[in-house]
Parts: C-alpha cells; sequence; structure tokens
C-alpha cells in the first residue's frame, strides 16, 4: 500500500499553485463546517489521523525509495501542519494523532497499529485512538459553554 498521488501532492515541501487551491477548498470546508455547527449550538472538533507513511520509519523508506527527490520534494507532515495551523489561527478545537502515533509505532515495532500491505488501522491502531477519543472527550461529556 502507498498513499495517493494526490496526498503526496499535499505534502509538498513548496506548495504548487493546484496544491494551495485543494488547501484553500479544504480550509472554506471546514470554516463552513464549524460555522454550521456553531450556529447549532454545538462544539465542534477535528481529529486528524495520520497516513501510515506519516508515523512508519519503514513505510516511508519504502516510499521515499520509490519517488524521485522524496526528501527534496516532500514532507508527510504537511497535510497535517498546514490544516492544523489553520484551526488554530480560527479557533477551532482540533487534535493531531501524529506525533503519539508515530512514536508508539517506533517504540513498538512488534505491535503495529496499522497493517502491514496497506493503511489501516489493525486491531491495536483501534484500540489505540479508541483510548486517545476517550480521554480527550470524557472531560468534555456534559460540559458546553453553549
Amino acid at each position: 500500500w502507498e498513499p495517493p498521488k494526490d496526498y503526496l501532492q499535499m505534502s509538498e515541501i513548496n506548495p504548487s499553485e493546484e496544491t494551495q487551491k485543494h488547501y484553500k477548498v479544504v480550509k472554506d470546508l471546514l470554516q463552513d463546517l464549524a460555522e454550521s455547527v456553531d450556529r447549532a449550538g454545538s462544539d465542534f472538533f477535528v481529529f486528524t489521523f495520520p497516513y501510515k507513511t506519516a508515523v512508519d520509519a519503514f513505510a516511508q523508506e519504502r516510499l521515499s525509495k520509490k519517488t524521485k527527490n522524496f526528501t527534496a520534494t516532500y514532507d508527510l507532515s504537511n497535510p497535517t501542519k498546514i490544516v492544523q495551523s489553520f484551526l488554530n489561527e480560527k479557533n477551532i478545537n482540533n487534535y493531531s494523532f501524529t506525533e503519539e502515533m508515530r512514536a508508539y509505532t517506533k517504540q513498538n515495532a512488534d505491535d503495529p497499529l496499522y497493517f502491514y500491505l496497506d493503511g489501516h488501522f489493525t486491531p491495536r491502531g483501534h484500540i489505540f485512538v479508541a483510548n486517545k477519543l476517550a480521554t480527550i472527550l470524557k472531560p468534555l461529556i456534559g460540559k458546553t459553554d453553549k
């Protein structure tokens, strides 16, 4: 499994004009969602989950060998960084799982979060995410300023 072409495009270190247009669409959609949820009187949260290649060094190495000028052209953390920066700028609640998943993957190669052949979570990956979500959301249940 490798991420689709447009994912690599979104990971360009120096985003092309086309990539910038894609990010504008993403930002506009997130802004519209945040405003709609706010009008409905609820809190809006965005959770970002990385592709396997953004957290798994072995998968990233395989991809870099297949992709010309990989390290000079792409940063697989860029999609999360760019979207999180926008969300923070707009004061939209957000949480990225990238760094925690990267640390876990580095320390637990024998208990992977992703299946070897594709980018889907293993049972361990689902448990990892569920536990993190519970930790983040539990204190918020029943508490809202709206």
